[in-house]
């Protein structure tokens, strides 16, 4: 009876991983000519819209798609390039918003 090493569990996790990614990769690609075509490299016509949350970070949504909870819509729509060109326009301060209002409150504190 053959025992069962660390090594063992390890090689099975590593071929159980492959197939997992070989299974994804069908999945969310598809096959041409035997090579696998990444979402990433198809060409993105989804409309996307600009969204905040209550810490004025910024993110980007499917239009058609009922905002995920605490994002609001900013009143920017198109495609990809075009609302992550918008939110590097206007997202100049990257910090959250209670951190900004923390730190102003600690300089004027110091004053």
């Amino acid at each position: 009876m053959k025992k069962w090493h660390a090594d063992d569990a390890d090689l099975r996790r590593e071929n159980l991983c492959k197939s997992a990614l070989f299974v994804l990769s069908a999945y969310y690609g598809k096959f041409c000519l035997g090579e696998v075509v990444r979402m990433e490299e198809r060409e993105d016509t989804m409309i996307y819209k600009v969204v905040m949350n209550h810490e004025e970070q910024y993110s980007i949504w499917p239009a058609d798609r009922e905002n995920a909870l605490g994002w609001n819509d900013v009143g920017k729509e198109g495609p990809k390039e075009e609302c992550l060109a918008y939110i590097k326009e206007v997202w100049t301060d990257m910090r959250p918003l209670s951190l900004r209002k923390k730190m102003a409150e600690a300089a004027a504190q110091a004053k």
